[in-house]
């Protein structure tokens, strides 16, 4: 197994722990091993950087992967939306 895999892997454990700080860190980390054919990698960044409130950081993420995905990017409006309402909040 890919080692991105592995931190992308941990990152989704991570969030469904609520431990977003270590979900952030393991994805970031599964990014810098690869950007390539790591969807689910953005998604975990983005996520888990929504949930720390670093909403500049999530949709920089967002963008990234849109612009990498481009037949994806639906799968990306929902966490959009997310940010959009926390944003509004604040």
């Amino acid at each position: 197994l890919p080692l991105y895999l592995l931190y992308s892997n941990r990152s989704a454990a991570y969030i469904q722990e609520k431990d977003f700080y270590a979900a952030y860190e393991d994805a970031k980390r599964s990014l810098t091993s690869q950007k390539a054919e790591n969807f689910k990698g953005f998604y975990r960044a983005a996520l888990s950087a929504y949930h720390l409130g670093f909403i500049s950081k999530a949709k920089s993420f967002i963008q990234e992967a849109v612009e990498q995905y481009h037949g994806k990017a639906e799968d990306y409006a929902n966490i959009e939306v997310l940010i959009e309402k926390k944003v509004k909040c604040m």
